[in-house]
C-alpha cells in the first residue's frame, strides 16, 4: 500500500459550517484565527478524499417559492377551475363534477 497524502487549504467565511463525512481512520480538528480551513489527510493511493466548498442556499430558494405562490397561485388556482369547468361542459359524464373543487393552497414555509 502506497500512502499518499492531500493538503488542501480552503477559505471560508466566520461562522461557517464543517461537515465531515469519515468512513475509516482519524479525524483531528484544530482551530486558528484564520478565515480558513486546512485540509491534511494521508490515505492510500486506493482511497479518495473530496473536499468541497458548498453554499447553502436553502432560505433563498424557500424566499423565492413563497414570493412565486403569492404572485401566482391565485393565477394557477384559476386557470385549474376553468380548465375543469371547461373539461366538465365537454364531458359531463367523465367529469361529474357541477362545481370545480378548489385546489388546496400551499403550505406556508416558516
Amino acid at each position: 500500500m502506497v500512502v499518499t497524502a492531500t493538503d488542501q487549504t480552503v477559505e471560508v467565511a466566520k461562522g461557517t459550517k464543517l461537515d465531515v463525512n469519515n468512513f475509516a481512520g482519524d479525524v483531528n480538528v484544530k482551530v486558528s484565527d484564520k478565515d480558513a480551513v486546512r485540509v491534511e489527510v494521508n490515505h492510500s493511493d486506493r482511497e479518495t478524499v473530496d473536499i468541497k466548498q458548498m453554499v447553502e442556499v436553502q432560505p433563498d430558494i424557500d424566499r423565492a417559492v413563497d414570493e412565486a405562490m403569492r404572485e401566482v397561485g391565485p393565477e394557477i388556482d384559476r386557470a385549474v377551475s376553468e380548465a375543469m369547468a371547461e373539461l366538465h361542459a365537454a364531458m359531463p359524464h367523465l367529469v361529474p363534477m357541477p362545481n370545480p373543487m378548489p385546489m388546496p393552497r400551499p403550505l406556508q414555509r416558516r
